[in-house]
């Protein structure tokens, strides 16, 4: 898939940073389903896993600078059961998820498992 979508966006001219979303079938076919051409809500996700601060990045590559990393292809599976779950609340908090505690996240999950907003 990171061949696929590093393809895609060389195909069109595009620089600069996005995401690529494929759907993936039970045979372990892929399809394309959309490219994003900005940063996604679930960044700080990214960032966590990769040690990488990609609004950083994305100001680099609008100045014309090169990214400071290479494109290393990493085998990321986050599933397994939720153990506990406890939703961020409060006065004006939304917590939007469907998980709950005993959730089994299958390895052939949509990475949204939750979004909080104000």
């Amino acid at each position: 898939m990171g061949d696929a979508a590093v393809a895609a966006a060389a195909s069109i001219g595009y620089i600069g940073v996005g995401t690529v979303e494929f759907l993936l079938d039970e045979r372990g076919s892929f399809y394309f389903m959309e490219m994003n051409t900005r940063i996604q809500v679930e960044h700080p996700v990214t960032e966590m896993i990769s040690s990488t601060d990609l609004i950083e990045e994305q100001i680099r590559v609008a100045l014309g600078e090169r990214l400071t990393y290479k494109q290393v292809k990493h085998k990321f599976l986050l599933s397994g059961r939720i153990t506990a779950y406890l939703p961020s609340g409060g006065p004006f908090v939304r917590m939007d998820s469907h998980i709950y505690p005993d959730y089994v996240v299958p390895p052939s999950y949509d990475s949204l498992l939750g979004k909080v907003g104000h």
